[in-house]
């Protein structure tokens, strides 16, 4: 009885996700409300608000969703891939394939989502378990390579990797070519340029240099990955953010 109850509020929650998307196309993020998100999904706001408090909290179950595709998607490449550069270039790339669905949604988003100060942006608190574990996962690239990093730079890496990305995914949002295919030519060129970097961190003529952009980095803690999320947490399916309600 319980897990009918489970599953029938996971089907709740992903229809109004499923129903929050095109509103947000049809009139942009700013102009959507939860009451028209509950209209389109065929409920009540009482229901809407039951499993969502608020729209931001749909589109932080949004995140989750994709997060949990891309990180499945990644499985081939990590359980296969022993380089650096193959296993980097492999979970970038996933990640573009399994968002090509949600292009036109990923712009929509982008103006709320480029303020820093937005419950929306990757940079804050209410993200910060997601990034964390988008983080991990980065973690988890650099760990199963044959490349060996730096000690200065091993702590800072994986919060690195996920910038680069988050770089990626920024030129991918704003990719009219044909199918993004500016944004392939982009990875193809700019991962090996990457790997090459961390290669060079390892020569002794590199050192100063190092020490002095580690120090930098000091300023930005949140590219740090806490010691206790340094691992992806396996769990199947974790799409929810906030935790799930009405189960």
């Amino acid at each position: 009885m319980a897990s009918m109850k489970h599953k029938k509020a996971e089907q709740t929650r992903a229809r109004i996700l499923s129903a929050a998307l095109p509103l947000m196309l049809e009139g942009g993020y700013e102009k959507m409300t939860m009451r028209a998100i509950a209209k389109q999904a065929g409920l009540s706001p009482g229901a809407a608000y039951y499993y969502f408090e608020t729209k931001e909290h749909i589109i932080h179950a949004f995140y989750a969703q994709t997060h949990e595709e891309h990180r499945l998607a990644c499985r081939e490449v990590l359980d296969q891939a022993k380089t650096l550069q193959d296993r980097l270039k492999g979970v970038v790339q996933a990640q573009i394939r399994i968002s090509q669905p949600y292009h036109a949604v990923s712009k929509a988003l982008f103006k709320v989502a480029a303020d820093p100060n937005h419950t929306l942006s990757p940079f804050s608190d209410d993200s910060r378990e997601l990034r964390h574990r988008a983080m991990a996962l980065f973690d988890e690239v650099v760990r199963g390579s044959k490349t060996k990093v730096s000690a200065p730079l091993a702590d800072y890496l994986p919060g690195l990797l996920w910038m680069f990305h988050m770089g990626i995914v920024l030129f991918w949002v704003h990719d009219s070519s044909p199918q993004q295919e500016k944004t392939w030519r982009f990875i193809d060129r700019t991962v090996p340029l990457l790997i090459q970097l961390i290669r060079l961190s390892k020569l002794p003529f590199f050192g100063s240099a190092l020490q002095a952009a580690i120090a930098l980095l000091d300023d930005f803690q949140f590219l740090r990955l806490p010691a206790a999320d340094a691992r992806e947490p396996e769990v199947e399916n974790d799409t929810t953010a906030p935790p799930l309600r009405g189960s």
